[in-house]
């Protein structure tokens, strides 16, 4: 066994007198020196430790990061059992559905089917030139009212003008061409008459030769006379062509309306050639009568009868109904839409609708008889069936899926024509869990909900 060390114990220093008279050590020797003597920063007593607090030291940092592990691992654990857990469930359970039952209609009597519509113009015309020429002055600008034969526009057209003139002088001068081709054939059929009488009174006085000659230039003048004759008609169809292009000068209104564009200015060059779009001088539509186009339903074409009353809905005035009149049907479906064009008049005297406006038309029709309404969310589209299907839950609660003809959208709620029995219960939220055969568990609808209630139709 290893001998302990023993501290040495130093004598207690005599006091000593105070700092200002206290040598340092290093002054005179006895405090120390540079390679040994007393070290006041370091202790040199302490004790190493054992090796049995080294182990509860590490032990018990072990056991604290440990215990910081279980904390978080835990729930996490529980988290993640309970979610696997819930849905082993889930995967077992049976999937739920809301159901409800087909309402009847409260209202069987009259309603409005409504279909959008454009305001079109009963007439509309661009009104270009006929002669080249310039714009001299215009009469009336957009907004403006015309009534038909109204002057619009006057066109400077020079060289019409001038064409005109020549064309009557070229006339006047075949008018005179044909009057002496007339003397010319009286003066050829009086030498020829003189011949003739001559031979007669004195036969070999001229001969036969002379006679012949003389019914020549009787023909001859005659012939000229026609050429005359022609060249004047045609002197006088051009004379007649050109006072037309004349009068194109004036652009007249063909009808009585609304100038809905103006497109050039005084002195624009004009020019019959240039007919693409915008290049028209006037624009001109007839609004005093408004047209509208809608295409009605096949299921409701049976409605449609000349003469029948409309109503018509603008936006400029949401609670003003106009008054439309059923004018012309198409006669025929489209097979594209399945739908019948129809055009309805409506009267505009007073110019408060606008031509090519949006609105709607309310076509009064009669209810027929249906099944009843359904929420417009239990519709299932079927690509291979070409048609609707509903969802219906029998009461061994498996799913059945029925094929529907549908009527009219009411937009949450839709009328059924066929394919549903009374007290059928529609499944209102088909999922893709929901198909033929399927085991589900149903849940009524509470009464009062939007599944359960069917539209107001509109009056």
């Amino acid at each position: 066994m290893a001998t302990e060390t023993l501290p040495t114990v130093r004598p207690a220093k005599p006091e000593q007198s105070p700092p200002s008279h206290q040598p340092s050590p290093h002054q005179d020797g006895t405090g120390g020196n540079a390679h040994g003597g007393e070290d006041h920063g370091m202790p040199t007593d302490l004790k190493a430790p054992s090796g049995f607090a080294v182990v509860v030291a590490v032990g018990a940092f072990v056991a604290l990061l440990v215990i910081l592990f279980l904390v978080g691992w835990i729930p996490d654990h529980r988290e993640k059992q309970l979610a696997r857990d819930e849905a082993a469930q889930r995967a077992t359970a049976l999937p739920q559905v809301q159901v409800t039952k087909i309402s009847k209609q409260t209202d069987t009597g009259a309603h409005d089917l409504i279909l959008p519509c454009n305001l079109t113009a009963n007439q509309v015309t661009a009104l270009y030139t006929r002669a080249n020429g310039y714009l001299k002055d215009w009469k009336y600008d957009i907004g403006q009212h015309v009534n038909q034969g109204d002057v619009m526009a006057v066109i400077d057209t020079p060289d019409v003008d001038a064409q005109l003139e020549q064309s009557k002088a070229n006339l006047e001068q075949d008018k005179a061409n044909v009057a002496k081709s007339i003397a010319d054939l009286e003066l050829a059929k009086v030498t020829y008459n003189r011949y003739v009488e001559a031979q007669k009174k004195s036969p070999g006085s001229v001969t036969q030769e002379d006679i012949d000659t003389r019914k020549s230039a009787v023909d001859d003048a005659q012939a000229a006379l026609d050429q005359t004759r022609a060249s004047v008609s045609a002197g006088q169809a051009n004379v007649d062509q050109l006072t037309t292009l004349v009068g194109f000068e004036k652009i007249i209104a063909p009808f009585t309306g609304t100038v809905t564009a103006r497109n050039y200015d005084r002195g624009a060059l004009l020019s019959p050639s240039n007919t693409a779009a915008g290049s028209e001088i006037f624009d001109l539509q007839q609004t005093d009568l408004l047209r509208v186009f809608i295409n009605v339903p096949q299921n409701y074409a049976n409605y449609i009868k000349l003469g029948g009353h409309t109503k018509v809905y603008v936006r400029n005035f949401p609670t003003r109904a106009f008054d439309g009149v059923i004018a012309l049907t198409a006669g025929a479906v489209d097979p594209n839409t399945r739908t019948l064009k129809v055009q309805v008049n409506v009267d505009n005297k007073d110019g408060q609708l606008f031509a090519n406006a949006y609105g709607e038309v309310h076509l009064p029709v009669e209810d027929t008889e249906s099944i009843g309404l359904i929420p417009t969310s239990a519709l299932i589209f079927n690509a291979k069936s070409s048609g609707n299907q509903v969802a219906v839950v029998d009461d061994n609660n498996k799913i059945h899926m029925k094929r529907i003809t549908t009527r009219r959208d009411f937009g949450t709620t839709i009328e059924v024509a066929s394919g549903l029995d009374p007290g059928d219960q529609i499944v209102t939220n088909p999922s893709e869990r929901v198909s033929e055969g399927a085991q589900v568990q149903a849940n009524q609808t509470p009464n009062g909900s939007p599944a359960s209630q069917p539209t107001t139709q509109p009056k």
